[in-house]
């Protein structure tokens, strides 16, 4: 089989977004940072967030077959087997449980946590069956950046929550907003996404909902001297921006806006972790 077929399971921009949250909230805690434990953390990042990847696509693969924009990829096109994904994605995410204990404990738990939530919470219970899916994907989606953070102080505090809390409330924008653009696929998928059920304007306002929410993470983060000034700062022009133009979403839904604003929701996210690992690396905490 093709290699690039097999990479393809590991859905790379997707992982590698994750994988910047978890290697940008090592920087951002509290702490000397160390080489070897933020090599082993990002190699065991990417095979863990990977490999759960590649088994999610195993157990959607009857909905990718239904859906115009994911019909062609390996699983429904019929290019790798279903047993030989499967095989794959649980190999490839064992590594990186494993090298995960090489760090700590906690680092290891989010790992495990982050599959047991994402393959069986969400993806093989709650995404058939509620519009609310995506929240306990989000869950999942959380738990890099947590583990990045637990894999710098190396017990738990505050700020763990905070930083998975950053990537949960940003996930409502990035795959709704996704949802709306994409809208005729998802309701010939029967996956009952929020924008299929409720609409789109009533979508945009649980994603100002959760941006608003998101805000208030980064104020507790300066409030708890987890962020300066500078953090807050962006934070709030980007939120603010993002909330006018779903304002404007609201009164004139359009797929072109959608589309812009889940473009817009990766930079971000990434642009809050960039100002918080400067912050960090300048000492202004």
């Amino acid at each position: 089989m093709p290699i690039k077929d097999y990479l393809y399971l590991l859905k790379l921009k997707q992982t590698a977004l994750l994988l910047f949250t978890a290697v940008a909230a090592y920087y951002a805690a509290p702490g000397k940072p160390i080489f070897h434990v933020f090599l082993l953390l990002a190699i065991s990042e990417f095979l863990a967030i990977g490999g759960t990847t590649a088994v999610n696509m195993y157990f959607d693969r009857d909905i990718d077959a239904k859906m115009e924009r994911t019909k062609r990829r390996p699983l429904p096109a019929g290019r790798i087997s279903p047993k030989s994904a499967l095989i794959y994605g649980l190999i490839v995410y064992l590594a990186g449980l494993l090298i995960s204990s090489l760090i700590n404990w906690w680092v290891f738990l989010t790992i495990v946590l982050g599959f047991i939530f994402d393959i069986f919470v969400y993806t093989l219970y709650f995404k058939r069956r509620t519009y609310l899916n995506i929240i306990f994907g989000g869950v999942a989606g959380g738990m890099p950046a947590m583990g990045g953070w637990l894999a710098k102080t190396g017990f738990f505090e505050p700020g763990a929550i905070l930083a998975f809390s950053l990537v949960f409330l940003w996930i409502p924008m990035h795959i709704w907003f996704i949802s709306i653009y994409y809208l005729e696929d998802y309701r010939l998928s029967g996956v009952p996404m929020l924008p299929v059920v409720l609409g789109e304007r009533e979508t945009a306002k649980y994603v100002i909902g959760a941006l608003f929410l998101l805000e208030m993470v980064v104020v507790a983060m300066y409030v708890l001297n987890y962020a300066n000034v500078f953090t807050l700062t962006i934070s709030t022009i980007l939120t603010v921006a993002s909330i006018r133009v779903m304002v404007k979403f609201i009164k004139n839904p359009s797929k072109e806006v959608a589309r812009h604003l889940f473009k817009f929701a990766s930079p971000y996210l990434a642009l809050i972790f960039i100002f918080l690992i400067i912050e960090r690396l300048l000492n202004l905490l």
